[in-house]
This record gives structure tokens, C-alpha cells and sequence, in this order.
């Protein structure tokens, strides 16, 4: 049986050995972090884009939207090489690949997207009728003289 004596030197001995291990030895960083601008040729920035970073060696993809200063950031991204694709309304898709992000670090990755051309439409609704000229003389359709008088000027 330990006396109180012993027990009160067992005690400050684990915990003075617990307080002077280095910090380093509780834990083990294993990620870094991605920030950037999304920003359309003329500078202007991009709010409310979608951002999306792909690890390229196990294809787990974060996605993230750009605030009203059109900046994004990721916290706590496992290490590895990273595929950013940027994706807003009125833009084309836009990114950049290869982008590191290393152990305790912030990354900075800036896209610039660039505007989606406008298209225009045109559906036809309904198709003129099929004009028959058959039988009606030598030169096709034959107008009576009242015709004349509506003709513009």
C-alpha cells in the first residue's frame, strides 16, 4: 500500500511531466489553408461565386462561395496539390490547376472569370402558308387594279 506521502510525489511527477512535453507532441498538423479574389478582366470583383477546390490525388472536392468583396477562403485543407473551378452567373466556368497548398501555410490562388457572350433565340412560331400560283396566267398571281391604289409610295 502506497502511502499519502508517495502517492502525493507519483502525482506532481506525472504532472510535471505532462506540462514540460513540447507542444509539437500533442498533436500533428496536417493541412494548410486557400484564399483568393474572384474578379471578372476589368478588376471588378465577383460576389456570391461558387469556388470549388479538388484535391487532385484523392478527388475530394470543398466548395465555398465568395462573399460580397468576392474573396473565398479555406481553413484546414489537407496538404496536396488542389483544382480550383469558379463558377457565377453571367460568367464562364473559369479556374486554375496545380494549385499547392503545404503544411501550416495560406495559399493564395486569384481567378479572373471572364463574361458569358449573349445569345439570342429566335424560335419560329408558326410558318406562312404555301402560296399556289397554279393557273392563274404566264407571269404567277394576277392583282386587280385595286391593288394599286395600296401600295406604298
Amino acid at each position: 500500500m502506497f502511502s499519502k506521502t508517495k502517492t502525493i510525489v507519483f502525482v506532481a511527477l506525472v504532472v510535471l511531466a505532462l506540462t514540460s512535453l513540447p507542444p509539437q507532441g500533442w498533436a500533428q498538423a496536417i493541412d494548410g489553408n486557400l484564399t483568393g479574389t474572384v474578379a471578372d478582366a476589368t478588376g471588378a470583383r465577383v460576389p456570391g461565386a461558387t469556388v470549388e477546390a479538388m484535391n487532385l490525388s484523392t478527388g475530394v472536392k470543398v466548395s465555398t462561395m465568395t462573399g460580397v468583396d468576392g474573396l473565398y477562403r479555406f481553413n484546414n485543407l489537407p496538404v496536396g496539390v488542389y483544382e480550383v473551378t469558379v463558377t457565377a452567373r453571367g460568367f464562364t466556368t473559369s479556374g486554375l490547376k496545380n494549385v499547392p497548398v503545404e503544411l501550416n501555410k495560406t495559399s493564395t490562388a486569384n481567378v479572373t472569370m471572364q463574361v458569358q457572350g449573349v445569345t439570342q433565340e429566335i424560335a419560329v412560331v408558326e410558318a406562312a402558308g404555301i402560296l399556289d400560283y397554279r393557273g392563274h396566267g404566264r407571269d404567277g398571281l394576277q392583282a386587280g387594279p385595286d391593288v394599286a391604289e395600296h401600295l406604298p409610295a
